[in-house]
């Protein structure tokens, strides 16, 4: 819910580097489901009996679809890589890496106006209270008695077809 980021560097996709890097995430933080993409790199024996192995559910969803939260993380940190290799004119990131992510993870975000690293579990009802706005009040565009049009479907170029 804090929207902590994690990244560490990869040589390869194959099974031992990805169940190596797990390893070391499992090491910080404890978790109970985890969802990754289709990819091979995560559906093999090494990394399903490492996750059986912590007792974590492993699931992707059958959508192509991606998870719009790590797709925006990804992004940001993207963009501020780019901005260091622009200065330096050099692609090498593994010496920046880590001060980039402690940067996003210091940084407020939007969202939910709290920095990722200062989050605790005592703010975490104030955090999900401002991710989901609980309190604000419904607000109707409409009252009784108002004309409207309905809609009778939408099409698959985007395009609402209305009619009165």
């Amino acid at each position: 819910m804090s929207r902590y980021l994690r990244a560490y560097p990869i040589k390869d996709k194959r099974a031992g580097t990805i169940a190596k890097i797990f390893r070391k995430v499992f090491k910080e933080v404890r978790l109970k489901n985890i969802q990754t993409d289709k990819g091979t790199e995560f559906y093999n024996r090494t990394v399903r009996s490492l996750f059986k192995k912590f007792s974590i559910h492993h699931y992707s969803t059958k959508s192509e679809a991606k998870c719009a939260i790590l797709e925006k993380a990804l992004k940001t940190l993207q963009n501020k890589m780019f901005r260091v290799f622009t200065h330096r004119n050099s692609y090498k990131y593994l010496d920046i890496l880590k001060p980039l992510v402690d940067s996003c993870n210091n940084s407020v975000h939007r969202s939910h106006r709290f920095a990722p690293a200062n989050v605790t579990e005592a703010d975490e009802p104030q955090l999900y209270k401002s991710l989901y706005e609980i309190d604000v009040p419904i607000r109707f565009r409409f009252s009784v008695n108002d004309v409207v049009q309905k809609r009778l479907s939408t099409r698959l170029d985007g395009r609402n077809i209305c009619r009165l």
